[in-house]
């Protein structure tokens, strides 16, 4: 694979996406990242509330051989520790990847090796669109914490439609929509 600098007319690439080529198959990938502002303020707040809940309620008392009191009180604390430090590893190390080969297309996306793959044909009835979706109608994508409002790429081949590059930059979307436009088959 080759690092492209620019897109495959000569326009410019947008911010955090990288285009590479395999010159063997001729097939693109297509890759975005962009550090979220939110874990700013995410990842202080959440040592803050992880010390409190877990350090405080249950490993203080513990390492003093005190009995826990009030265990089951903390069990809602823990929990949303957990989740909140999820959506921290989703935004840190969560990366998107978009393959297109001829005729088809494939969507990779992966936290820390775990994730999923999206699979599409490309005729020259498909229909690609930038798409506004919400957190409550996203069955085919992936589900980003406060999603609602987040664009997309949509892709529908007759009744089946399929959601990808949740998360990505306007600029991004719309520059995969017309990568996707220029390599139907």
């Amino acid at each position: 694979m080759t690092r492209l600098e620019q897109t495959l007319d000569g326009k410019e690439l947008p911010k955090n996406v990288a285009l590479y080529r395999d010159e063997n198959t001729g097939a693109l990938e297509v890759r975005f990242w962009r550090f979220q502002p939110m874990l700013l303020f995410m990842i202080p707040f959440m040592c803050v509330w992880t010390y409190f809940t877990v350090g405080k309620m249950y490993v203080e008392p513990f390492l003093a051989g005190q009995p826990i009191r009030n265990a089951s009180f903390g069990i809602p604390f823990v929990l949303g520790a957990l989740f909140f430090w999820g959506v921290i590893v989703l935004l840190l190390f969560g990366r998107g990847r978009l393959y297109l080969e001829h005729g088809r297309g494939r969507y990779v996306f992966r936290v820390l090796g775990l994730g999923f793959t999206r699979t599409f044909e490309l005729h020259g009835n498909t229909d690609v669109v930038a798409d506004e979706g919400s957190f409550n109608a996203n069955t085919r994508g992936l589900p980003l914490p406060f999603g609602q409002g987040q664009s997309a790429v949509c892709i529908r081949n007759g009744y089946r439609s399929v959601r990808i590059c949740h998360g990505w930059s306007s600029d991004a979307i719309n520059f995969v929509c017309a990568m996707i436009c220029q390599r139907k088959a």
